[in-house]
């Protein structure tokens, strides 16, 4: 009996996992449009108010004491790679908690990295994005 109920709860357990994954890589499909739409319009103010305060982004903003040098190397970063032609996300790392990001750029061409996101109220926000793997 105690292994039926043992079963029955990891079963349950995994399934709600899976269907948190399944809501994160939803938000993540919304996200990227979004991240694209900021990206191609140089628009760094769009591309930070995609990130949740805890995200790297907002923290190398708090350590380089800088905002404009932060806001500089981003926007020569989009300049250097050039405009986001095509997002695909793909599987799930479990141990990062993260989504692996296939990105096509029009001067760079594909680039693997990876996107996490955090809960923001009722909506999702960037945690992290690597564009270099």
């Amino acid at each position: 009996m105690k292994n039926i109920i043992l079963i029955l709860l990891l079963g349950l357990l995994s399934t709600s996992v899976y269907a948190d994954r399944e809501t994160e890589q939803s938000a993540v499909a919304d996200i990227a449009p979004k991240l694209q739409e900021a990206w191609n319009d140089q628009d760094f103010e769009k591309l930070l108010a995609l990130y949740h305060k805890v995200s790297r982004l907002r923290y190398e903003m708090e350590q380089i004491q800088d905002d404009e040098k932060v806001e500089r190397i981003h926007l020569e970063m989009m300049k250097e790679f050039g405009e986001m032609k095509v997002i695909e996300v793909g599987s799930y790392d479990s141990k990062k908690k993260e989504f692996i990001l296939s990105v096509t750029y029009s001067k760079k061409g594909k680039v693997d990295g990876a996107i996490s996101i955090s809960p923001n109220g009722d909506s999702w926000l960037i945690r992290d994005w690597d564009i270099d793997g």
